[in-house]
């Protein structure tokens, strides 16, 4: 995708552990259509003014389904993995969300002064998940199904190395029913199990 100075705009899919959204640069993630259709699907995370908010676009019209709804929830949000402790024998997967620091300095010759943003120091977290492994090798995605999960590499294991590490819609995070996509446009989901319902226009036996 290009834009009209001919730069190639690249839609952001992943957070690797370190990498951050902000709210003045690259602020939301965007998923794809499908698994096997790498294009942009209906779902997004986006960092505003309104929290880190989790949208389905809906015929253009953008619906909240999920996320962290907070008014100046910051203006930097950083996926990260932080020991647990000093021997680093356990790691928590955060998001940490911080405001920015605004500073301005001169710049040489022409006497220009250019504005710096810094993040502040203690910055809030969001704890996601602890893992009693090194959990560096971790990255955030949203998924095609609307899912925010987390999967961190586990070199202890033969095969299925990467594991699901967190899942926003989980049974331990928040429940699948809330998932648009878990029981259909018919469905009726309760306690992880969904009902479907007939399509529009098939015909039942009572």
């Amino acid at each position: 995708m290009g834009n009209s100075f001919g730069k190639v705009l690249i839609t952001r899919r992943i957070l690797l552990v370190g990498q951050s959204v902000r709210i003045n640069g690259r602020n939301k993630l965007v998923s794809r259509t499908s698994d096997v259709d790498g294009s942009n699907g209906p779902y997004s995370i986006v960092l505003d003014r309104k929290g880190f908010i989790m949208y389905l676009n809906n015929s253009g019209q953008q619906l909240i389904y999920g996320g962290w709804r907070e008014e100046n929830f910051g203006d930097i949000v950083t996926f990260d993995a932080q020991p647990e402790n000093e021997n680093a024998t356990a790691y928590e997967l955060v998001l940490v969300h911080e405001q920015a620091n605004q500073s301005t300095t001169s710049t040489t010759g022409n006497g220009r002064r250019l504005l710096q943003v810094r993040p502040t120091r203690g910055g809030n977290l969001v704890n996601l998940n602890k893992l009693n492994y090194n959990a560096t090798i971790s990255f955030l995605r949203l998924e095609s199904d609307g899912n925010l999960k987390a999967f961190t590499y586990y070199d202890q294991v033969s095969y299925l190395k990467w594991d699901e590490s967190f899942a926003f819609f989980s049974s331990h995070f928040e429940r699948e029913c809330a998932l648009p996509s878990k029981c259909g446009a018919f469905g009726l989901c309760d306690k992880r199990m969904y009902v479907a319902c007939p399509t529009v226009g098939v015909e039942r036996n009572l």
